[in-house]
């Protein structure tokens, strides 16, 4: 397809950035084209052929080697007319659309290339690339009527967890010989974020987030709204507090005492450092797990904080707080996590995340392997006191196992279908 260099570019693009919230599946538009004008490349068969030319006219002129110079002539000639190919043309528009629903490991993402034709003249035939993570796929479009749109599906390979960077589109013009070409690409890039895979969960607490209003700490306190027990009176109690029945039948005052009550907000901390996985595999397992209970704790509406520490300098940058506000813009920044070097281990950013998140009521920590029980119990101990602990550590292949350390519940994943059964278990230890 001939195209000019003046071309516009109509580009949308999924996009997921860590920081201010957007909507679910939101769509804008893409970065500029990342060249402005064309380049002309020769092949190595139009090297050669210019070569030829050269030293055959050269040579055939110097020493009258009439078929040498007869060979130059040819390849002159060849090399002209492979150069008129890259005259002219028509503008045409090319535009980017990204998968039009939520793209997850493993299933089928396609997106669309547009190309336009807004002139009235005819588009011959020709061929587009199609840039996917640095690797060029040819696309060949047919000719074009004057006012003409075609769209062509790409597919989006989600065989991995990440993001896919998709643009820009180039266009081809060039002799058909293969000789010469000119690359002009039209369009801009998009961000497509495979999202890692989840699992229902029934429930992320039956028995860790009990009610609506709050759930019931072992901190006693003389007004809240979960009842513990009856005391005797002391100087400066409410009266409000008195349980006059009560206080009748022992001769004395009595007054109630409560359990404080916590908002429930669940805190989801993923291990992201090299060290506290023994592969991809696990690391990969660890971010669907961290992933299924976020989605879920939003589900119930219910607080969510995620964090998956950073290899970047102090601060709350350091400790890669996600977005857990909506389950898009959740999965989105679950799908960019990946095992940095010089990301912070657990036991060093455990302390700074407490303090993040001194009010959360259950903390789920999602790790693998090589994180042994007495480093999960040193996480633990850094952890808000008060608040439930559940380690799932992620051993894929291996069979499901849940064991108990004072407060904190480790729970052996060896697959993610066994997460709903393995968090029923660590009600009941």
């Amino acid at each position: 397809m001939s195209t000019g260099e003046t071309d516009s570019t109509e580009t949308t693009g999924r996009t997921a950035r860590t920081g201010p919230a957007a909507p679910p599946a939101t769509t804008g538009p893409a970065a500029p084209p990342a060249t402005t004008g064309a380049r002309i490349v020769v092949s190595p068969a139009g090297w050669c052929v210019a070569a030829t030319a050269a030293v055959g006219l050269v040579t055939g002129v110097l020493f009258g080697w009439t078929e040498l110079f007869v060979a130059g002539v040819i390849c002159a000639l060849v090399a002209l007319v492979s150069g008129l190919f890259l005259l002219g043309g028509t503008p045409v528009q090319i535009g980017l659309e990204p998968p039009p629903s939520e793209v997850t490991v493993g299933a089928e993402a396609v997106a669309l290339i547009t190309v336009s034709n807004p002139s009235r003249l005819r588009v011959r035939p020709g061929v587009l690339e199609v840039d996917i993570d640095g690797s060029r796929v040819p696309l060949v479009v047919g000719a074009l009527e004057g006012h003409a749109t075609v769209r062509s599906p790409q597919r989006v390979p989600t065989g991995r967890r990440g993001v896919v960077t998709l643009g820009p589109v180039t266009a081809i013009t060039g002799d058909p010989l293969g000789l010469v070409r000119r690359e002009a690409a039209r369009s801009g890039t998009i961000d497509v974020v495979v999202r890692p895979v989840t699992v229902a969960l029934g429930s992320v607490a039956p028995g860790l987030l009990r009610d609506l209003e709050g759930l019931p700490s072992s901190v006693l306190t003389d007004s809240d709204l979960s009842f513990h027990a009856l005391r005797p009176y002391t100087r400066g109690d409410d009266l409000r507090h008195i349980h006059w029945r009560s206080s009748a039948k022992s001769g004395t005052f009595l007054v109630r005492q409560f359990e404080e009550t916590r908002r429930s907000h669940v805190l989801v901390l993923l291990a992201t450092a090299p060290h506290d996985h023994a592969d991809d595999e696990e690391f990969e397992l660890a971010v669907s797990t961290a992933a299924s209970l976020g989605v879920r704790a939003l589900a119930e509406e219910t607080r969510v904080s995620v964090f998956a520490p950073r290899a970047t300098a102090g601060g709350r940058e350091r400790l890669g707080r996600l977005r857990g506000h909506a389950r898009s813009a959740l999965l989105d920044d679950l799908g960019r996590v990946t095992r940095a070097e010089g990301a912070p281990g657990l036991e060093r950013v455990a302390g700074e995340i407490a303090r993040e998140a001194a009010d959360a009521s259950v903390v789920f920590v999602c790790a693998g392997s090589t994180a042994s029980a007495a480093q999960l119990r040193a996480v633990s101990a850094m952890l808000p006191s008060g608040a439930e602990v559940v380690a799932v550590v992620a051993r894929p292949a291996s069979p499901g196992r849940a064991a108990r350390m004072g407060r904190l519940r480790i729970l052996n994943l060896g697959r993610l279908a066994e997460l709903p059964r393995m968090l029923v278990r660590a009600v009941g230890l």
